[in-house]
Parts: structure tokens; sequence; C-alpha cells
């Protein structure tokens, strides 16, 4: 979960935003007078880079939720970032913001390889009901290859695709043989279809905790870049000192009062709870733990809320 300014419907008395606790739709937070990180230079950075994209982090990172940015950019809703980093990136370079189709697929939730088939044929629907559907194509690689065709053919344009949470089916199979076996039998016919209409493919976006080597997804999708532990991209998701400060003061003031301690005493606090990530070599970089962070300031009070939810 991040969050940044932004001031429409605000109380003009108070001046305090919304806390997004629980909200993954960049859109809602957006229009609904909740605090965002602007975390969008990475978005432009990733959506206008390499073609093929792998971003992991843990559970409560806020993964979904930049995700759902990355949608809202390619499709062009510009009215969402105004005012945000992206903006001076887009006139600066003299980029032309271009719409592009988006197909996004959320692989959370499935316990088995049948609930992964039927999540992932549920969400094909959807975007057939829009673009059409060939009979002939059977297996999920088939529909989405005659998806981003369908697609690309309408507008000209190459496409999006992200996948979120991909690694989520694979992690809730692990310990299952049978059940991994046709788990991964999904991911093999599903995501080569992406390298083989790379010509048509703008952007893949995944989003995961761990990169799975077994299944071989990132040796068919030999260019995949593993972004998470590049210093470019350490601070991608995540919340920094200065960004909690930047963005939190009024509730850190809140629970300070509350605690009967200074602001920098309970960001001290904070810090031995919620920091201690680095996700790259540059140590410099520490972020804290966001979905921790913001409940924290919620509730004004410092506890263990990532591991009280199972996130170990």
């Amino acid at each position: 979960m991040y969050f940044c300014k932004k001031y429409c419907d605000m109380n003009e008395d108070t001046k305090i935003l919304k806390m997004p606790l629980g909200i993954q739709s960049f859109e809602e937070i957006r229009n609904g007078s909740y605090i965002y990180v602007d975390k969008t230079d990475y978005v432009w950075k990733i959506a206008n880079g390499k073609k093929f994209n792998f971003l992991g982090r843990p559970r409560r990172f806020g993964k979904s939720l930049f995700a759902d940015t990355l949608k809202c950019y390619f499709e062009g809703r510009y009215d969402l970032f105004e005012n945000l980093k992206i903006m001076d990136l887009e006139q600066t370079l003299e980029h032309q913001w271009v719409k592009r189709d988006v197909f996004k697929f959320d692989f959370s939730g499935p316990q088995n390889a049948d609930q992964l088939a039927n999540k992932l044929n549920n969400q094909l629907v959807k975007y057939e009901d829009i673009y059409g559907r060939t009979p002939s194509a059977k297996t999920p690689g088939d529909r989405l290859q005659e998806l981003i065709l369908r697609a690309y053919a309408k507008t000209g344009q190459q496409v999006a695709v992200i996948v979120d949470e991909y690694d989520a089916p694979l992690q809730n199979t692990l310990f299952n043989d049978d059940e991994y076996e046709k788990t991964a039998e999904i991911y093999r016919n599903f995501f080569p279809t992406l390298k083989e209409n790379g010509l048509y493919l703008k952007c893949l976006f995944l989003t995961g905790v761990t990169k799975f080597t077994s299944l071989s997804l990132f040796s068919t999708l030999n260019t995949v870049s593993i972004l998470g532990y590049l210093p470019d991209y350490a601070s991608a998701l995540g919340l920094s000192k200065q960004e909690i400060i930047d963005n939190f003061q009024p509730q850190l003031h809140e629970m300070a009062v509350k605690m009967n301690q200074t602001e920098e005493e309970v960001i001290a606090k904070m810090k031995d709870m919620y920091d201690g990530y680095h996700f790259s070599e540059d140590t410099t970089q520490e972020v804290y733990n966001p979905f921790s962070v913001i409940n924290a300031l919620s509730d004004k009070n410092i506890s263990n809320y990532w591991g009280s939810l199972g996130c170990q």
C-alpha cells in the first residue's frame, strides 16, 4: 500500500487526508481523498523500460497497488496522475503518452490447480466479452494470444500484460507434488504465449514474492528483468523515513501526542519494529514495511501488524 497527497474533498478545517487501509485501487485512492506516497517515477521507468519485468517483494508491501497504478498509466488515465512525478517525466522528455489495451490478471487466492484454472478462465472471459473469442482457442495460452492479436489489430498499439501475485498458486501448492505439477502445467501453457507474441507486447509486468526457478518460467521468458534487487528499484515499494515524515506528518504528530513522546522518538520505535528491509547492495536505502506503518499510524500504536496476519 502506497500513498501520496491529492487535495480533493478534504475537510478544510483539518487538511488531513484519509488513511488508505486495505485499498489496492489507484483510482479509488486518487479520487477518494486518501493519502498516496508518490511512486509514479518508478511506474514510468518500468512502463518505458524493458519488455519483461518481475518485481518481487514480501507480502503486504504494496505490490497490488503498484500493479494497478501501472495499469492506469497504460490506459492513459491522465486525470489520476495530476501533480505526480510521472507528469514531469512525460513533459520533460517530450514523451507521448500512449493509451494502450491492458490485460491484468490476479493470481492471488487459488489453493489448487482447479481453482487457478477457474479464476484464470473467468478473467479471460471478462476480456473476451470485450474483444471476442475464436472457438478454436481452447487453452488459456491460445485465448491470451487471441486477445493480444485482436487488441493490436484494433488499435495498432502494443499491449500491456500485468500479472499480480503470479506465484501465489505455486506457493499454495508447494508441498503437494501432484497439485504443484498440475498448477505448473497451467503456467507452462499460459506464459510462453507472451514471448511468442512479443512483437505485439509493450510490457509484461509480474509481481510476486519469489522467483520460482524450478518452473522454467524465467528461462522461457529469458529476458525478464529481475527488478527487485536493483539499486534503481530498491525503494519502489515500501516507505522511507523521509516519506513517512513528508506524507503522514499529521498522523505522526497525533501518535506522538497519544504516546507522550516526540515525533522523532515515535519514528525511532517504528524503525525498530518496521524497518530493516534492504533490497539491494546499497544498504543506505532502508525501507519500512508500509502495511505496518499505516496501521500503526491509524491506531496510534506500535504493534506487530504484519506478523499477526500470518505474513511471515
